[in-house]
């Protein structure tokens, strides 16, 4: 089994180059860029308002008309508002899309990844990654990215008007200013450390959450709920805390930013009120300073506003590119990407396993030299007691793990060779326990298939003992199935397998216990349908049935790891009865004695 990269988690997440926000953004660059000019637009207008009121007030005070001057005013203001509102438009229409890109790249890693990453994975906290943390990345592009131009640019333009109206006035607001710089940037580290710690405790929470609600019935049947409730509320209480200091920091920072640049107003007022008095500065002059002191809250506050955000976004980006270090499932590409079928071997070997060894732990060997070879069109039985490595086995051949050693061959080809889903394509399997999506009875049984039609869908249903679901409602093959399946029986579900093993067109059946979930009569039907299925077809079935191993052209023995194949049941009592005790399940075992 390959090993996992070392997850990011266990590096310094928050100094995680920038380059990260630029793979986002880049895709939208054409956009994020008008929205960037539209807000240099905004802010040149924005600079030039107080001039006008300047030139408009110093001609009334000397007699002149200033009716030409107000017109272009209006004008001035006029235009401002409506291209602030374009870019607000273009901003978030490319930030929506920046996250919905994102969004599309996390599900693919997801599926694309092996079944080996998602059972070290915790479910819900890759949902919470999914869903909370593109959201605050898009609210990063939008609050934190975007903003910043124009905000620098009206800074930018306001500090050199007020150099040109008071140089002494400007030393008195920027010494406060600088203060609240200094604050921003004290907070920004820790809010950012603080917003890791929040999507941290935000997965936390849905996963322990998740793990209740996934065993709702077991939790109401030892009347648990009490105890499910403490562990959860645990969970968001840790979320609560940490989430109110997340509040605490940027709730400090805006009133701060704010409380210095009204104070820097007041000294203002008075300290300029003292030079109109003396002359230096004209009263249309001291009212278009003070009008760009009242301007320039906005962009502080911005830049304050747009440092934390992104500081926050930064973080999601840490938690989402951890996502990337899943190993692929096919990481020589999907099949769609190969050249041209594999040739059918010359032999008749159908599936062969080549001295494979399998580990799910380091020192734990689950399957050891295992070396097998199943014929085309052969029936195969792989008995032994549970935990023996049966099941491994299977999901061997499906390519859900990958074997310490050795190899597994599909039609004279190496899987790795093959590529999964190109193997996979081959295989009909009917799991232990087999899943039944969240939707519609037509979407479980073609799952994605449009070669069928309602006729072969509805004929299979009834060859599986199922027509019911499609009687019991006016929707038929549209009826929901509700949340992951839940109106179904466990026998249901097996059935459901059952049907869709039934529509492939696969030459290789993998069962897995397929009838553990069957009464007696159904489990006969399903019996009957698998020798009418499998006539031409190779199946390899693991089973503790003794029905299903007295039929079976030979019998695979799974004792510890090591498997050992017989001509029948029959043959395995006579070599080694020492066996039935030991190595072979045992209701298999009494039933078959």
């Amino acid at each position: 089994m390959t090993t996992t990269p070392t997850p990011v988690a266990v590096q310094d997440r928050a100094g995680l180059p920038y380059a990260l926000v630029w793979r986002v953004v880049r895709p939208q660059r054409g956009l994020l860029g008008l929205a960037l000019l539209l807000s240099v637009v905004v802010a040149v207008l924005t600079v030039v308002q107080p001039r006008f009121v300047q030139s408009a007030v110093d001609g009334l005070i000397a007699g002149r008309p200033a009716a030409g001057t107000l017109v272009w005013l209006a004008v001035v203001t006029v235009v401002a508002a409506v291209a602030a509102g374009l870019q607000g438009y273009v901003t978030q229409r490319a930030s929506e899309t920046c996250a919905r890109l994102l969004r599309a790249r996390v599900v693919r890693t997801l599926l694309r990844a092996s079944v080996e990453e998602h059972d070290r994975a915790n479910t819900a906290d890759v949902l919470a990654r999914a869903v909370s943390d593109t959201a605050l990345v898009r609210l990063m592009v939008a609050a934190g990215l975007v903003p910043v131009t124009g905000a620098l640019v009206t800074l930018v333009g306001i500090v050199g008007f007020m150099v040109a109206l008071d140089p002494l006035l400007v030393l008195v607001t920027v010494s406060v200013v600088a203060i609240a710089c200094l604050l921003v940037a004290l907070v920004g580290r820790t809010a950012r450390e603080t917003s890791l710690e929040v999507q941290e405790r935000t997965g936390a929470f849905a996963a322990a959450l998740e793990r209740t609600l996934a065993g709702i019935r077991t939790v109401k049947a030892f009347n648990a709920e009490d105890v499910e409730e403490r562990a959860v509320e645990l969970r968001s209480g840790q979320m609560w805390s940490a989430s109110l200091r997340l509040a605490r920091l940027v709730a400090l920072v805006q009133p701060t930013v704010n409380l210095c640049m009204q104070a820097a107003l007041v000294i203002v007022v008075v300290v300029g009120a003292a030079r109109v008095a003396d002359g230096p500065l004209g009263l249309g002059g001291l009212l278009a300073y003070v009008m760009y002191m009242v301007l320039m809250v906005v962009p502080v506050s911005t830049l304050s506003q747009a440092f934390t955000q992104l500081q926050i976004g930064r973080a999601a980006l840490a938690r989402l590119h951890e996502l990337d270090a899943m190993e692929p499932d096919d990481p020589a590409g999907d099949a769609a990407d190969r050249p041209g079928p594999a040739p059918e071997p010359a032999d008749d070997v159908h599936l062969e396993l080549r001295h494979v060894d399998l580990a799910y732990e380091p020192g734990r060997p689950v399957l050891r030299d295992v070396s097998l070879r199943v014929r085309r069109g052969e029936k195969v039985a792989v008995v032994g007691r549970s935990g023996s490595g049966k099941t491994s086995i299977i999901e061997l051949v499906e390519g859900f793990y990958e074997p310490d050693a050795g190899e597994v061959l599909l039609d004279g080809v190496p899987l790795d060779a093959l590529g999964r889903r190109a193997a996979r394509a081959r295989i009909a399997y009917v799991p232990q326990d087999p899943a039944v999506l969240t939707g519609t009875l037509r979407e479980n049984l073609t799952m994605g298939r449009t070669d069928l039609d309602d006729v072969a869908l509805v004929d299979v249903l009834r060859r599986v003992g199922l027509a019911e679901l499609v009687e019991r409602s006016a929707q038929a093959l549209d009826a929901d199935l509700g949340q992951a399946g839940v109106t179904l029986s466990g026998g249901q579900r097996q059935r459901l397998a059952w049907a869709r093993v039934l529509l492939s067109p696969a030459r290789l059946v993998l069962l897995d216990e397929p009838t553990s979930n069957l009464d007696p009569g159904t489990e006969a039907l399903m019996t009957e349908l698998l020798a009418e299925h499998g006539r031409d077809r190779t199946v390899v079935t693991v089973t503790h049935r003794p029905e299903t191993v007295r039929t079976a052209d030979r019998v695979l023995v799974v004792d510890e790891g090591v498997v050992t194949a017989y001509e029948s049941w029959d043959h395995v009592r006579r070599a080694c009865p020492q066996l039935s005790d030991v190595a072979l399940d045992d209701r298999l075992v009494t039933e078959a004695a």
